[in-house]
Protein backbone atom coordinates (compact mmCIF):
# COMPACT_ATOMS: atom_id res chain seq x y z
CA UNK A 1 0.00 0.00 0.00
CA UNK A 2 1.31 3.34 -0.96
CA UNK A 3 0.97 6.45 1.47
CA UNK A 4 -1.75 8.12 -0.55
CA UNK A 5 -3.60 4.67 -0.33
CA UNK A 6 -2.70 4.39 3.48
CA UNK A 7 -3.43 8.29 4.16
CA UNK A 8 -7.08 7.64 2.54
CA UNK A 9 -7.75 4.61 4.21
CA UNK A 10 -7.17 6.68 7.73
CA UNK A 11 -9.42 9.38 6.68
CA UNK A 12 -11.91 7.33 5.96
CA UNK A 13 -11.32 5.06 9.26
CA UNK A 14 -11.54 7.90 11.24
CA UNK A 15 -14.61 8.99 10.04
CA UNK A 16 -16.64 5.84 9.68
CA UNK A 17 -15.02 4.93 13.35
CA UNK A 18 -16.91 7.14 15.41
CA UNK A 19 -14.73 9.10 16.84
CA UNK A 20 -16.08 11.70 18.92
CA UNK A 21 -13.03 13.18 20.98
CA UNK A 22 -10.71 16.18 20.52
CA UNK A 23 -8.72 15.03 17.75
CA UNK A 24 -7.18 17.55 15.88
CA UNK A 25 -7.42 18.31 12.15
CA UNK A 26 -4.45 19.30 11.88
CA UNK A 27 -1.37 18.60 14.21
CA UNK A 28 0.10 22.04 14.95
CA UNK A 29 3.73 21.75 15.46
CA UNK A 30 5.28 24.94 17.63
CA UNK A 31 8.84 23.99 18.11
CA UNK A 32 11.13 21.66 16.50
CA UNK A 33 11.29 19.85 20.28
CA UNK A 34 7.62 19.58 19.99
CA UNK A 35 7.56 18.37 16.76
CA UNK A 36 10.37 15.44 17.76
CA UNK A 37 8.48 14.61 20.48
CA UNK A 38 4.81 14.50 18.42
CA UNK A 39 6.71 12.20 15.91
CA UNK A 40 8.48 10.00 18.31
CA UNK A 41 5.10 9.60 20.28
CA UNK A 42 3.63 8.14 17.27
CA UNK A 43 6.20 5.82 15.96
CA UNK A 44 6.10 4.47 19.53
CA UNK A 45 2.55 3.75 19.67
CA UNK A 46 2.87 2.65 16.26
CA UNK A 47 5.49 -0.12 16.78
CA UNK A 48 3.10 -2.62 17.79
CA UNK A 49 0.65 -1.65 14.99
CA UNK A 50 -0.18 -5.06 13.14
CA UNK A 51 -2.09 -5.96 17.33
CA UNK A 52 -3.76 -2.37 17.20
CA UNK A 53 -7.45 -1.65 15.94
CA UNK A 54 -8.02 -0.12 12.47
CA UNK A 55 -8.75 3.13 14.75
CA UNK A 56 -5.54 3.54 16.14
CA UNK A 57 -3.36 2.91 13.27
CA UNK A 58 -5.14 4.80 11.44
CA UNK A 59 -4.78 7.84 13.89
CA UNK A 60 -1.04 7.26 14.05
CA UNK A 61 -0.76 7.27 10.20
CA UNK A 62 -2.67 10.83 10.34
CA UNK A 63 -0.50 12.46 12.98
CA UNK A 64 2.37 10.94 11.68
CA UNK A 65 1.72 12.29 7.86
CA UNK A 66 0.29 15.48 9.42
CA UNK A 67 3.55 16.11 11.52
CA UNK A 68 6.28 15.24 8.06
CA UNK A 69 4.16 18.22 6.25
CA UNK A 70 6.55 21.10 6.68
CA UNK A 71 5.17 22.87 3.59
CA UNK A 72 1.42 22.12 4.65
CA UNK A 73 0.54 20.61 0.83
CA UNK A 74 1.45 17.10 1.38
CA UNK A 75 -1.67 16.38 3.07
CA UNK A 76 -3.82 17.98 0.48
CA UNK A 77 -2.15 16.39 -1.93
CA UNK A 78 -2.62 12.87 -0.06
CA UNK A 79 -6.30 13.10 0.55
CA UNK A 80 -7.45 14.69 -3.16
CA UNK A 81 -8.24 12.72 -6.14
CA UNK A 82 -6.48 12.92 -9.70
CA UNK A 83 -7.86 16.28 -10.81
CA UNK A 84 -7.79 18.39 -8.21
CA UNK A 85 -4.32 16.84 -6.65
CA UNK A 86 -3.02 18.47 -10.45
CA UNK A 87 -4.68 21.70 -9.74
CA UNK A 88 -3.44 21.75 -5.76
CA UNK A 89 -0.15 21.18 -7.65
CA UNK A 90 -0.37 23.77 -10.07
CA UNK A 91 -0.59 26.13 -6.76
CA UNK A 92 2.38 25.07 -5.40
CA UNK A 93 4.79 28.06 -5.89
CA UNK A 94 7.62 28.30 -7.56
CA UNK A 95 10.12 29.85 -5.28
CA UNK A 96 12.63 28.71 -3.33
CA UNK A 97 12.56 28.57 0.30
CA UNK A 98 15.19 28.50 3.05
CA UNK A 99 14.55 25.76 5.69
CA UNK A 100 16.71 27.91 8.41
CA UNK A 101 15.35 31.14 8.24
CA UNK A 102 12.33 30.62 5.72
CA UNK A 103 13.05 33.23 3.60
CA UNK A 104 11.50 32.64 -0.05
CA UNK A 105 13.39 33.80 -2.94
CA UNK A 106 12.94 33.55 -6.96
CA UNK A 107 15.13 32.00 -9.12
CA UNK A 108 15.45 35.28 -10.81
CA UNK A 109 16.60 36.86 -8.44
CA UNK A 110 19.51 35.02 -7.32
CA UNK A 111 22.27 33.19 -9.40
CA UNK A 112 23.11 31.02 -6.53
CA UNK A 113 20.75 28.51 -4.10
CA UNK A 114 22.41 29.91 -0.98
CA UNK A 115 20.23 31.68 1.32
CA UNK A 116 21.46 35.54 1.76
CA UNK A 117 20.92 35.74 5.22
CA UNK A 118 21.74 32.21 7.20
CA UNK A 119 23.62 31.10 3.58
CA UNK A 120 21.75 27.75 4.12
CA UNK A 121 20.55 26.10 1.06
CA UNK A 122 17.19 27.15 -0.97
CA UNK A 123 15.26 24.95 -1.56
CA UNK A 124 11.99 24.74 -4.09
CA UNK A 125 8.58 23.09 -2.67
CA UNK A 126 8.38 20.29 -4.62
CA UNK A 127 11.74 19.08 -3.06
CA UNK A 128 10.59 19.91 -0.12
CA UNK A 129 6.89 17.86 -0.45
CA UNK A 130 9.02 15.09 -2.13
CA UNK A 131 11.47 14.58 1.53
CA UNK A 132 8.38 15.18 3.64
CA UNK A 133 6.64 12.45 2.01
CA UNK A 134 10.05 10.63 1.90
CA UNK A 135 9.92 11.05 5.77
CA UNK A 136 6.30 10.20 6.31
CA UNK A 137 7.01 6.60 4.47
CA UNK A 138 10.24 6.31 6.33
CA UNK A 139 8.73 7.04 10.12
CA UNK A 140 5.90 5.02 8.89
CA UNK A 141 8.13 1.81 8.44
CA UNK A 142 10.31 2.30 11.26
CA UNK A 143 6.81 1.98 13.53
CA UNK A 144 5.49 -1.02 12.27
CA UNK A 145 3.13 0.28 9.74
CA UNK A 146 4.60 -0.68 6.20
CA UNK A 147 3.75 1.29 3.15
CA UNK A 148 5.60 2.17 -0.20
Amino acid sequence: MNLRDLFRWAKVVKEDGGIRSTFPERVSVASKRMETATLHASTRRASGAEKYPPIRKAIDVLITVEACDSTSYLVPLLSADGEEAERIWRQVPVALLCDGCRIRRYASQLNTRRCPRCKGELRSYPEMIADDEGDAIKRLNKGGIFCE
